[in-house]
């Protein structure tokens, strides 16, 4: 029991050792391979670091940091992990530790869901340069990308051709144009922006022409909007097409009139990573519900206190109430910056602290006081800008 009880140590003192450039609070999100993860990740916290090794985690070791079997063959290899401990480099310490990897998914078992293809595409480079061209095969992409694949395929089940059109801001203009035309309802009425904003905010909440109309009440604008709304999602039926909020609204419509496609695509993706989650939306959050709360391994991250996309349908009460909509998750905050002066973080942290409904978290650094922030008032935007733009001519 003894020696089982040392090889135990030293395999979790190499693990440790592999990713000494973490600190504690980013070794512990690499290591919490199974189960639901919350990482709330403050700014400059070194988030997508910790996102990107704790996937080559997954697909190198599995859980092994984890894992408390021994085998009886691996007792001979502590002369070896001592060795490795001492003296070993980094890439010895990496290739050797894979004798102990435990349960290892596939690298297509992965989603990782971003906001932007330039993150997406970052994630990949990263990826490869520690898992080689394998990582290719890990579906990362922005949740918009994701689901084009998956339509692709089965966009058939729910009536559309898997050839269809994704309609662009200036396509989808027209088409709500045309509608209005046929209802006979005038520019000075309603505004083609006014009516595209309120079609997308309704796809991002899940909501479809009906249950729009039902929360309308009296609000004629609204009640002219249902009309168009039918009218828009008709069109684009008949055309073959989606706007680009369609492409989350349809998938999650494809999964729940076609269980045993949403069942294929859950058997695939075992492990879900959502990246910024303090900025999705109610359709996003659902999508991810769908694909990952049967199996529990789903790893979110973001940041409560920079949540200020709701102007465009983002849900902070997404990541504020993920530990209670989701089962056994566990939380853990980065907090150290190492971007920002000591000045600066205090001062972000007076600001924060005011935030509502927030999570709680302490920025720190261990960098340098820094210049003291600059209080400056301006009547209008423009000042700002002038007294900005004087202060980098004259620095720069």
């Amino acid at each position: 029991m003894m020696k089982n009880e040392a090889f135990l140590s030293l395999k979790k003192r190499l693990f440790e050792k592999l990713y000494s450039f973490l600190n504690d609070p980013q070794r512990d999100a690499v290591f919490s391979v199974n189960g639901n993860l919350l990482v709330l990740a403050g700014a400059g916290s070194g988030k997508t670091t910790v996102l990107v090794n704790r996937i080559a985690q997954i697909l190198l070791y599995g859980d092994a940091y984890n894992d408390n079997n021994v085998k009886p063959e691996w007792l001979g290899e502590m002369p070896e992990m001592e060795r490795l401990l001492k003296s070993g480099t980094t890439e010895e310490i990496r290739e050797y530790l894979k004798k102990f990897a435990v349960s290892v998914p596939r690298p297509y078992n992965i989603l990782c869901l971003t906001f932007t293809n330039k993150a997406a595409k970052e994630f990949k480079e990263r990826l490869e340069k520690l898992l080689g061209e394998s990582a290719g095969d890990i579906w990362a992409g922005t949740f918009h990308s994701i689901c084009v694949r998956i339509l692709r395929r089965e966009i058939d089940k729910i009536g559309y051709a898997t050839g269809f059109a994704i309609y662009d801001e200036d396509d989808s203009k027209k088409l709500i144009n045309e509608c209005m035309k046929e209802l006979k309802i005038d520019d000075e009425t309603l505004n083609v922006k006014f009516v595209r904003n309120e079609i997308s905010r309704a796809k991002e909440s899940f909501m479809l022409p009906d249950t729009y109309g039902a929360t309308v009440g009296f609000d004629y604008r609204k009640k002219l909007v249902h009309q168009i709304y039918e009218k828009y999602q008709q069109g684009l039926k008949k055309a073959d097409a989606l706007d680009f909020d369609d492409l989350i609204l349809q998938t999650i419509i494809l999964f729940s009139t076609h269980p045993e496609v949403l069942f294929k695509n859950k058997d695939q993706l075992r492990y879900i990573l959502a990246d910024e989650y303090q900025d999705t939306n109610r359709s996003q959050s659902l999508l991810i519900e769908m694909i990952g709360a049967d199996r529990g391994n789903i790893c979110v991250v973001g940041d409560d206190d920079q949540s200020i996309y709701s102007f465009r349908g983002a849900n902070v009460e997404n990541i504020l109430d993920f530990d209670n909509n989701f089962d056994g998750v566990k939380t853990i905050r980065l907090e150290q910056n190492y971007r920002s002066t000591k000045n600066i973080l205090g001062a972000a942290n007076a600001v924060i602290a005011n935030n509502v409904g927030r999570k709680g978290k302490t920025l720190w650094t261990g960098g340098d006081e820094g210049t003291k922030v600059i209080v400056k008032k301006h009547y209008t935007q423009s000042e700002e800008a002038t007294y900005l733009m004087n202060i980098i001519r004259h620095r720069v």
